[in-house]
């Protein structure tokens, strides 16, 4: 079965908003089906998650097929790299690795103008103020 789980490295880059959850799902479909029990294989495998960014405190489950980082844990700015190996246990030496690189982007600023809530004439008004200040930017980004 050795030489069904020998595959290429695989990449993947993903890109989401700041604030979002992120789950990267695993699968694993043998080249050829019908000459191997993949109930067999499916239970063999081992998963293991590291980050090659240094940011493995976002794993909290290393060993699940299934990377999920919860919502609110990823800053807008910042590429993270994630690595998973699988291990197939019941033929030592069987492995792959894949990478992932999830980019996160900024949230769209938010705008809200008040001070604005009546109607005006040009001929007898001088002046209208409409105010943007409580728009907001939701991720905290600071101008650097």
């Amino acid at each position: 079965m050795d030489k069904f789980l020998r595959r290429p490295k695989y990449f993947a880059l993903h890109q989401v908003t700041a604030g979002s959850q992120v789950v990267i799902t695993t699968t694993y479909t043998p080249p050829n089906a019908t000459q191997c029990n993949s109930t067999l294989i499916s239970g063999g495998l081992k998963y293991t998650w590291t980050s090659t960014s240094g940011h493995d405190s976002l794993i909290d489950f290393p060993n699940a097929a299934d990377l999920v980082i919860a919502s609110g844990r990823l800053v807008a700015g910042i590429t993270y790299a994630f690595e998973l190996t699988n291990n197939f246990q019941l033929s030592p030496g069987s492995t792959t690795t894949s990478y992932v690189n999830i980019s996160v982007a900024s949230n769209p600023p938010v705008a809200k103008i008040t001070s604005c809530n009546r109607l005006v004439s040009k001929t007898t008004e001088g002046m209208v103020t409409i105010s943007g200040a409580q728009s907001y930017e939701p991720d905290n980004l600071t101008l650097g």
